[in-house]
């Protein structure tokens, strides 16, 4: 009965990370066209996405902090929506890179405060034996909106213009939030906001495997958002218009699908480590796979193990800390987890821009890899004990 009550909030907080997804994850790969017309410098596509992840790291980390304490994650995830279909409908409005580069600021802080919020709620709403599979939906919704988003973002974009296909956009989000008014919270949740239930918190610690698990989160999260931008901006230089890299997006990330289901279904905490192993290797393929850019093949196995790093990644990583914390001290180590990733994009959408006006395609692609061995090593030390 308990499963049955809750399929309801495990579905309206799925549709809602995946209609939301489909339009940001669609526009990832296609912003150096869209600001083609302000600028022509990769490195200004990179600062512009630099920005935007270091507001999403606050939006996500304020999140962990005030979520629930001071705000219930339901009305931080409706609260949220609007600013964020405000922001998109703003990009179509945009006449100057200030202006642009503001409406992504003003967008990606709300946006980290909606999607930590969402996973809050998903983890309170789980159980040691639901927990994978709850997180498994919230995955494949993600999968399926980049899917998505790959197919409708392009071509709306294209057959609409800019102007009203943001708006389309920002109506769509907006109407999500019927989705959200009906949930309703735990009991226990609830009364986790009382000041005097404060007390009896126990202490958020960080311990060496949390440390550990942030850093490997970190270096694959360098490849995920280096392979994003790279891969767009190597297409654009070998003739690739923006309809045929969003349906190569497309049609790449749908080859993850059955794997984001499977890991859905295995993970437990005891094969984590060996999962999250294996999804360090689909990021190494995904890199190398930069070595044939322009190739349509090259290009789908590319999308599809990036997509593997992208999506199944939370499924092992909630396995782990789900059994290291308990559901109040477990969203601070959510944020952190989705901190890590935001740093990572801070960092490698920052330093991808220059880098790739600076190195060959060669060395570029080469400092990938070694990176890709580097997060290996540090999951490597990661110790799972036995209970």
């Amino acid at each position: 009965m308990k499963d049955k009550k809750n399929q309801y909030p495990v579905f309206a907080l799925s549709i809602t990370n995946m209609i939301l997804r489909a339009f940001l994850q669609g526009l990832i790969p296609l912003y150096p066209f869209l600001m083609m017309k302000l600028t022509n410098k990769s490195s200004d596509v990179g600062i512009f996405l630099s920005l935007s992840y270091v507001m999403l790291f606050l939006g996500t980390y304020m999140a962990g902090v005030i979520v629930p304490k001071y705000i219930l994650p339901k009305t931080m995830l409706v609260i949220t929506l609007v600013p964020v279909a405000f922001a998109i409908s703003g990009y179509g409005l945009s006449n100057s890179l200030f202006q642009f580069d503001f409406c992504g600021c003003f967008m990606s802080f709300f946006l980290g405060l909606h999607v930590c919020s969402n996973g809050i709620m998903m983890g309170y709403y789980s159980t040691v034996e639901s927990v994978n599979k709850n997180f498994s939906s919230l995955a494949v919704s993600s999968l399926l909106a980049t899917v998505l988003g790959g197919f409708i973002v392009g071509p709306l974009l294209t057959w609409l213009g800019y102007l009203h296909a943001f708006y389309l956009f920002s109506t769509v989000l907006i109407l999500c939030t019927l989705f959200i008014f009906p949930l309703r919270q735990p009991e226990y949740l609830t009364a986790a906001v009382s000041p005097v239930r404060d007390t009896e918190k126990k202490a958020f610690k960080i311990d060496r495997n949390l440390w550990l698990l942030l850093i490997a989160t970190l270096l694959i999260s360098l490849l995920l958002y280096g392979f994003k931008m790279s891969i767009s901006i190597m297409l654009k230089k070998r003739g690739w218009n923006i309809k045929d890299i969003s349906i190569l997006m497309a049609v790449g990330t749908a080859m993850a699908l059955p794997i984001t289901i499977w890991w859905g279904k295995i993970s437990n905490y005891y094969n984590a480590k060996k999962l999250l192993f294996i999804t360090f290797c689909c990021g190494l393929i995904a890199y190398s796979s930069l070595f044939f850019a322009g190739n349509y093949v090259a290009g789908i196995i590319g999308f599809g193990c990036i997509s593997v790093v992208a999506y199944t990644i939370t499924i092992p990583l909630m396995s782990l800390m789900f059994v290291w914390y308990d559901k109040k001290t477990l969203p601070r180590a959510q944020a952190l987890s989705s901190s890590s990733v935001w740093i990572a994009a801070i960092i490698g959408f920052g330093v991808n821009g220059f880098a790739m006006e600076h190195l060959s395609e060669y060395s570029f692609i080469t400092v990938g890899i070694a990176i890709a061995l580097g997060a290996m090593v540090v999951l490597g030390r990661i110790k799972v004990q036995n209970f």
